[in-house]
């Protein structure tokens, strides 16, 4: 939980920063009332309480109870030898509810994977040592102390046209309480080997793996940003991810039971930031997650074709639904401070659910870099608020970049849903298309 003095020297300085630029007293009042909405969750670390079974840690909720949040997310940063890990049980006394059917999604920043750069780390005799780019992972643990470890590393890939090409590689293990050899606290890929390393010699890891594979580094990069979506139902294990479009990892039966804490580690030299986090107990994958393009997608083939699937699945959906916020929408109105937001066009959407969220998918209409934007990519997101009819939104701009501090849509009469964009000053309205 971050103290409470923090929070108002982060609130003061926050002011001091942007009052400037606020011309009006009723801009001041707007301003000071979504500050101090914005810092509650934050000040008295609350983040993750919801009032159902479906959790989320993002910037406005706050990152407690794990130990290392920070307003922008979990950040480890491991200047040690062994892995630093970061992880929650799910204890139904605090609203974390265990479960053998569930998904846990998250975006990851991997901060130390520069191809030209090492990273040093402090062995237990104070001896500094380097490595290149430190792999990370995600832990699952179940109720019968069965342990899951997805770790993510980079690896050179050959082949006959180009000589070697980067490439990440994705390895699922597990380890069994009922196992004869020595049970670790990390999977043997994350720990350093070789010359500057500290892991040779050790026993042979219990663990066993489950299966492992190589992806090109444009479809699944070790480096920078990526989203991932794992996915545990009747005892399988169901991967995707991505940076730009989700691709499958892997779908393969596990043997874990009803899981009962998850976290993330990164290895010695490593640093990563976790956020954006939704844990959804009793749910599975959105029959069109898979196909959904991201706004920075790149439009070639695969993407025109997987846009045909998604349009095709919108309208099956929505024909079926009885959700008053899925359907198709259009710009009703806008009061928009040019200065500082612009419409990028007369823009054609459908809502559709995706477990407790809301997708909002680009449909046609737009004019600024029109000829980037293709039927079936994703617009924006509605996770739910504390408040009845309150969605916090986050929102993609015309060029593909991710709007979301502070940002929320608020469902109204009549079918219309109002769009609010507080710091640019900003609202546009939406109605139901007829």
């Amino acid at each position: 939980m971050i103290p409470l003095r923090h929070a108002i020297s982060a609130l003061s300085s926050t002011v001091v920063a942007l009052c400037p630029a606020l011309t009006s007293l009723r801009h001041i009042i707007l301003f000071l009332a979504l500050l101090i909405t914005s810092h509650t969750n934050i000040a008295f670390g609350a983040g993750y309480h919801n009032s159902d079974a479906n959790l989320h840690w993002n910037r406005s909720r706050g990152y407690s109870p794990f130990t290392y949040a920070s307003p922008e997310g979990i950040l480890l940063t491991n200047t040690t030898a062994q892995p630093m890990i970061d992880s929650i049980s799910l204890n139904p006394r605090q609203n974390l509810t265990p479960a053998s059917s569930c998904l846990l999604s998250f975006r990851i920043d991997n901060c130390h994977a520069h191809p030209s750069r090492r990273y040093a780390y402090t062995d237990a005799h104070g001896a500094t040592h380097t490595r290149k780019d430190p792999p990370w992972a995600v832990l699952l643990s179940d109720t019968d102390g069965c342990r899951c470890w997805i770790t993510i590393s980079k690896t050179e890939i050959n082949d006959d046209i180009i000589s070697s090409s980067s490439g990440t590689v994705v390895t699922i293990s597990i380890a069994s309480p009922t196992s004869t050899k020595t049970v670790r606290p990390m999977a043997d890929a994350l720990l350093p080997t070789g010359k500057n390393g500290s892991n040779s010699g050790n026993p042979a890891f219990s663990e066993t793996i489950l299966a492992q594979q190589t992806f090109k580094d444009q479809a699944l990069p070790f480096v920078g940003e990526t989203l991932w979506n794992i996915e545990l139902s009747d005892r399988r294990l169901h991967i995707v991810a991505g940076a730009t479009q989700p691709i499958e990892i892997a779908n393969i039966p596990i043997g874990l039971s009803i899981l009962s804490s998850f976290g993330f580690a990164a290895s010695p030299g490593g640093e990563i930031l976790i956020s954006d986090i939704s844990y959804q107990p009793n749910s599975a994958f959105s029959p069109i997650y898979s196909s959904i393009l991201h706004p920075t997608s790149p439009n070639n083939s695969d993407s025109l074709n997987a846009s045909v699937q998604v349009t095709e699945q919108i309208h099956r959906i929505i024909d079926n639904s009885d959700d008053p916020i899925e359907g198709y929408w259009e710009i009703f109105d806008r009061t928009l401070d040019e200065a500082l937001l612009k419409l990028g066009g007369e823009y054609k959407l459908a809502i559709v659910k995706n477990h407790d969220r809301y997708d909002i998918i680009y449909l046609d209409g737009a004019r600024v870099n029109g000829s980037r934007w293709q039927s079936g990519m994703l617009k924006g997101i509605l996770t739910p608020s504390s408040f009845p009819g309150l969605l916090n939104l986050e929102w993609f701009d015309s060029e593909g970049k991710s709007l979301s501090y502070s940002i929320t849509a608020q469902t109204g009469y009549n079918g219309t849903l109002t769009l609010q964009f507080p710091y640019h000053s900003s609202v546009i309205r939406l109605r139901k298309a007829q």
